[in-house]
Formats: C-alpha cells, sequence, structure tokens
C-alpha cells in the first residue's frame, strides 16, 4: 500500500524561484512519506509508526517528521529522499511508550526543535545539535500544534481537549424521550467529543534552569517517579 492515509503535507519550493518543487505527505498508517514531484509519486520513504505532521528546516534540506507511534522524530533528507534515522523523544531506558509526538518546529535559529508530546501533556525541547531532549515543558490535555514567535521568546501551543465544556444540572440527551427530562439547549448531546473545550497556551521559551525545573513537573504530572513501584 501507497500513501493510503495522507496526514499532512510539507511543500518544498525552489529556491531561486519561490514555486513549488516538491510535496511530502506523511501517511499514517502505511508509516511512510510519499514525495510528490509534479503531482506524481516520485519517492517513497519508509519512517518509523505513526507520522504525523512534519517540519522542514530553513535550508529545506532536512524534514523533521513527528512519529506518534514510535516516540521518535524521523529525519529526512530532502536532497537525496532519504530516511536518515530517528531523534527518540522518550525517557532515556524506558522501555514503554506513550508519549505520542504528533506536532514540531523549529526555534527561530533553527537549533531547537520543539515536539508537541499529547500523550504526555508535554511539549519535548529538542537538542539538534545533539539528537538529544533538553527536558519538557507541561501543557494541557492532549496539545497537538506548538508555534514559535517570530523572536523566538514566545511558545503557542494548542491543546486538543483542555477542560470540558460545562454540563449545567447534568441534564438528559437531547433526544431523551422520557417525561419530564429536560434538555440541554447548549449541546446537541453529551457525548465526550461534544462537551470537549480546546485551549491555547501562550508561554515564555524557559531557560535551561527554569526547563528542568518544567521537565520535573512533567514527570510528576505523569507519575513517572512511582510507576515503576505500582503493579
Amino acid at each position: 500500500a501507497i500513501g493510503e492515509m495522507p496526514f499532512w503535507v510539507s511543500v518544498k519550493s525552489d529556491p531561486d524561484t519561490g514555486m513549488y518543487k516538491k510535496a511530502y505527505v506523511t501517511s499514517q498508517r502505511d508509516n511512510q512519506v510519499v514525495v510528490l514531484t509534479g503531482g506524481v509519486v516520485s519517492s517513497v520513504i519508509a519512517v518509523p509508526s505513526g507520522p504525523s505532521k512534519s517540519v522542514l528546516d530553513s535550508s529545506q534540506r532536512y524534514l523533521y517528521v513527528a512519529c506518534a507511534n514510535d516516540d521518535s522524530v524521523a529525519v529526512i533528507d530532502t536532497f537525496s529522499d532519504r530516511y536518515l534515522g530517528r531523534i527518540p523523544v522518550g525517557r532515556p531506558g524506558d522501555g514503554f511508550k506513550g508519549a505520542m509526538p504528533n506536532s514540531l518546529t523549529l526555534s527561530a535559529n533553527g537549533r531547537l526543535l520543539y515536539v508537541t508530546l499529547g500523550g504526555w501533556n508535554a511539549v519535548a525541547v529538542v537538542d539538534l545539535r545533539q539528537g538529544y531532549v533538553l527536558g519538557r515543558i507541561p501543557t494541557g490535555w492532549l496539545p497537538t500544534s506548538v508555534s514559535v514567535s517570530p523572536n523566538g521568546k514566545n511558545l503557542f501551543i494548542v491543546n486538543e481537549k483542555s477542560i470540558a465544556g460545562p454540563n449545567p444540572g447534568n441534564l438528559y440527551y437531547s433526544w431523551n424521550t422520557v417525561a419530564g427530562a429536560s434538555t440541554n439547549p447548549t449541546y446537541a448531546n453529551e457525548y465526550t467529543w461534544e462537551m470537549e473545550k480546546s485551549g491555547l497556551l501562550s508561554l515564555p521559551t524557559p531557560d535551561s534552569n527554569t526547563l528542568s525545573y518544567l521537565t520535573n513537573v512533567v514527570d510528576v504530572n505523569n507519575n513517572f517517579p512511582n510507576e515503576n513501584r505500582e503493579p
């Protein structure tokens, strides 16, 4: 199978004209990045499981792909359209997965990669020169997008779920026909996704000391210090 679950597109442009040159399409089910040149498939690149969002660096030489099921970021050379390797974003020595990296962006100077970890409610800060996670920043519930201000001083993070919406009086479904049942005028029904509210965080990019503290907060939020003592 080729490209049967396309999810995200990163477009490489011609450096001289600025016109479209190639499109890199992540295919989640097939664990592929499909390369389109001139509207046709020119290459299919195998990557770790669950490729989601991707981002090109400023030179358009390297494509970084968040691989949600593998707890890693895949690195692709766009000059050769070749998979170069993976950057782990889980915890070193941890045999379990679940960080669920699903989106990413580069810092203003291109040295850091910010990766949303949907499963851990956090953003990983990756040093690209070392290929190593410097630390993690706590977020709201299920972050799915991260952006950096042009001056590199602020992060903007979207949380897909955040806190559920109000349910005044624990009202019945609007289609409930039980005698005397009330209907909720705010929602069509009380299905979980119907009530969820997304959220947006704005925060300064942390310095190294703050990042160290925030990493510990993420660990405590996810109960990592106690996980090996619990059945």
